[in-house]
């Protein structure tokens, strides 16, 4: 968190498509706002919090699957921002359903 682009669980409106960051150290939530104004809820994780994830689960639940679910090799709001404006370019929230009118992203 020292280089100050982790959001650390505030809720602070980022410029942009992503407009809000929380969550814990190695998983973020994002509300992500598209130009025609649909709004996602998605999830970053990192490479060994997805595992530990997968690992305390294994017994009842042996896979991870969350609509809106984006690896990166580390969470920040920079590397958030980035894989959201390629995830755009890439189509990847026409796959998605956009969150009803009125509901926050993060709450």
């Amino acid at each position: 968190m020292g280089n100050g682009d982790r959001d650390g669980g505030r809720h602070d409106p980022l410029p942009g498509l992503v407009r809000r960051v929380g969550g814990g150290d190695e998983r973020s939530v994002a509300g992500v706002e598209l130009a025609d104004g649909s709004r996602y809820r998605v999830f970053f994780y990192d490479p060994t919090r997805l595992r530990q994830d997968l690992e305390a689960t294994q017994d009842r639940r042996p896979y991870r699957a969350e609509p809106g679910t984006i690896v990166l090799p580390t969470v920040t709001v920079a590397a958030i921002r980035q894989a959201v404006e390629r995830l755009v370019e890439d189509g990847f929230f026409e796959h998605l359903r956009p969150l009803p009118t009125g509901r926050q992203a993060v709450e």
